[in-house]
């Protein structure tokens, strides 16, 4: 038994530095891929900055169709009088 412990040992040994030089990488690898992931979430900020802008933009565009169609239904275009179907519509 006290000479099976040596063995134990090194076949324990054997199997589990495969396991353990399987995780390391080179410092150069891991800093290469640390500044990639720093210039994709700049990126990602940016463009997340980019979409709600426009996003925005698009909300006022709407808003302001929406005036434009509803105004044109009041009055005739380049007149200051109701229509008259338009003023039967409003509630008095």
């Amino acid at each position: 038994m006290v000479k099976t412990m040596p063995r134990m040992r090194l076949m324990v040994g054997v199997l589990l530095a495969p396991l353990m030089v399987a995780g390391c990488v080179s410092q150069s690898d891991y800093d290469a891929l640390q500044a990639q992931n720093s210039q994709l979430k700049q990126q990602l900020a940016a463009q997340s900055a980019a979409l709600a802008a426009e996003r925005q933009q698009v909300g006022r565009l709407q808003g302001a169709i929406a005036y434009t169609v509803n105004s044109d239904l009041l009055f005739a275009p380049g007149s200051w009088e109701m229509r008259e179907r338009a003023s039967k519509s409003l509630p008095t």
